[in-house]
């Protein structure tokens, strides 16, 4: 049964497996938001993880719990296989709720707080977060997120200061050949070096100096929207993208 209101991750989510089997997405935060917004919409959610409330790390295992399987009736058993619309969700810095286990059995996924040897897989500022990116299961995770940004058609990036080094690199081969939205409040100086590299390609939507209202920018300039707020999600999805 459908809440009677849904928080606008949830609506986005919904929106784009309107038009999508996989939707890519992709954080640099630690947090579990995007996985909750998922469930509540009962949106399936491949991780890498397979299992729940306890899982294991398992890439074929955690996309084969985002399809169907029929059999197909016959002398000879066989089975058809299709998607089930979801999220392929990449976190190359880590979650929550990820943790290495102290007897060499690999990462696992849990809800319950960490309990004995468990340490915290999470890729925390300093100087070792270049050399723990490149570890289990950073790597897999930051391969996929940057195949996934290789293949984009497009892109909606919300809230990004464009100073991650893990995703600058594919993201900067992008800059001019796909269209991209980016919401936020503020814009950094990366941010707006990266709509001076779009080719026109990229606007931005933020608040921008003003009060109420959206700083519409782009490689050209910019010019002010009265009223809407639309480098909120909320409002973005309502005005923009009707969801």
């Amino acid at each position: 049964m459908q809440a009677s209101y849904d928080p606008p991750l949830t609506r986005l989510l919904r929106h784009l497996l309107r038009v999508t089997d996989v939707a890519n997405v992709i954080t640099t935060n630690y947090d579990r938001l995007i996985e909750y917004s998922a469930a509540r919409g009962a949106v399936r959610v491949n991780t890498m993880f397979a299992g729940s409330p306890f899982g294991f790390l398992d890439e074929s295992e955690s996309a084969n719990e985002c399809r169907r399987f029929k059999r197909i009736a016959g002398a000879r058993q066989r089975w058809e296989t299709s998607i089930v619309p979801h999220v392929c969700l990449s976190k190359p810095h880590g979650s929550l709720d990820w943790y290495q286990t102290g007897d060499a059995g690999g990462p696992v996924m849990q809800s319950q707080v960490s309990v004995g040897d468990q340490a915290p897989l999470i890729v925390s500022p300093g100087d070792g977060k270049l050399r723990l990116g490149y570890e289990t299961p950073f790597d897999l995770q930051r391969n996929r997120a940057n195949q996934a940004i290789d293949r984009a058609s497009g892109l909606l990036i919300l809230g990004f200061g464009f100073n991650d080094d893990h995703l600058q690199v594919h993201l900067k081969a992008r800059y001019s050949r796909v269209p991209s939205v980016i919401l936020t409040r503020d814009l950094t100086l990366a941010a707006h070096q990266y709509l001076e590299a779009s080719s026109g390609q990229s606007i931005a939507l933020s608040a921008g100096a003003g009060g109420s209202g959206t700083e519409l920018t782009t490689s050209i300039g910019s010019q002010r929207i009265s009223d809407l707020n639309l480098w909120q999600l909320d409002t973005f999805l309502r005005e923009v993208l009707a969801a």
